[in-house]
């Protein structure tokens, strides 16, 4: 009988015990669960070589950061900075190359809903280049980040230069790619102005792609070797132009944009005519006979 109450009470704490370490598990997993939910987890792409080619210098607000190569991608997660949604936030990009001749793609995705992913309508950067294996191997090249729907907190921002692929020219913030650097920081956010203000902002600011705005202009022919003729709207004003060539520097400017401008001086090759007109700039590639 003895043994029979011993056998009982041992099986009794042994069942106990089980079900104590079952609880304990779940309530771990669950708080496991609970604190992956809070933390976005983002893509990480793949670059499978940046010996030639990589991301040497990131400027914008308070970061000024020479990154240097760092194998294809890397987050730099203790460099941070603040952003304001209205304010007119810049970012400046050197990229190092040592490669041939090829076209290059520079994006920018900044998470703005902080959903822990790069959506395609979040890529606030998309500039088309064609570099060519000059001296220098470096270029620098200055964006407009517009973080007007963003919403206020931490989030992060992608940064990266990549050679265009051969038989499939996309790339998204995950693809992996041959050559060049993807870089990731995080930014803070905020709003400087109350809900009624911002709101006449973004308005003012949808206004700027109106039909009647220099952000609609024509350029003609294309190629050509004496003249690049451009069509304005007749209301643009205080509109300047800047001609840049393959290694980003500016071959010939004006304040003030004629309807014709000159460029039979220019050598043989491509180039990018960059209009602005104080609140916005669009650029347009042609090529010189």
């Amino acid at each position: 009988m003895k043994k029979t109450t011993l056998r009982l009470i041992c099986l009794f704490f042994i069942t106990f015990s089980f079900a104590q370490q079952r609880k304990t598990l779940k309530n771990t997993q669950i708080q496991i669960s609970r604190n992956t939910k809070t933390k976005a987890t983002y893509c990480i792409p793949i670059g499978n070589d940046s010996t030639n080619e990589w991301i040497e210098y990131v400027e914008f607000g308070g970061i000024r950061h020479h990154s240097g190569n760092n194998n294809g991608y890397k987050f730099f997660k203790n460099k941070t900075t603040t952003l304001t949604k209205e304010n007119k936030n810049l970012i400046t990009i050197k990229f190092r190359f040592e490669s041939g001749d090829s076209e290059k793609l520079w994006q920018v995705w900044v998470d703005l809903n902080q959903n822990g992913v790069f959506d395609k309508s979040e890529e606030i950067v998309e500039k088309y280049t064609f570099e060519q294996n000059h001296a220098t191997n470096e270029k620098l090249l200055t964006f407009k980040l517009d973080l007007s729907n963003a919403k206020s907190g931490i989030t992060r921002m992608r940064i990266a230069v990549r050679n265009i692929p051969l038989f499939d020219g996309i790339l998204s913030a995950c693809s992996e790619f041959h050559y060049g650097e993807v870089e990731d920081y995080l930014i803070n956010i905020k709003s400087n102005i109350s809900n009624n203000r911002q709101t006449s902002s973004v308005k003012k600011v949808k206004n700027l792609d109106n039909k009647n705005d220099v952000v609609v202009f024509k350029t003609y022919p294309n190629p050509t070797a004496n003249y690049l003729y451009i069509s304005l709207p007749s209301k643009a004003k205080n509109t300047s132009y800047e001609i840049i060539n393959c290694i980003g520097s500016v071959v010939k400017s004006e304040t003030k944009i004629p309807s014709k401008i000159s460029v039979s001086n220019l050598k043989s090759g491509i180039y990018f005519l960059k209009i602005n007109d104080g609140q916005k700039i669009r650029a347009s590639r042609f090529v010189k006979k």
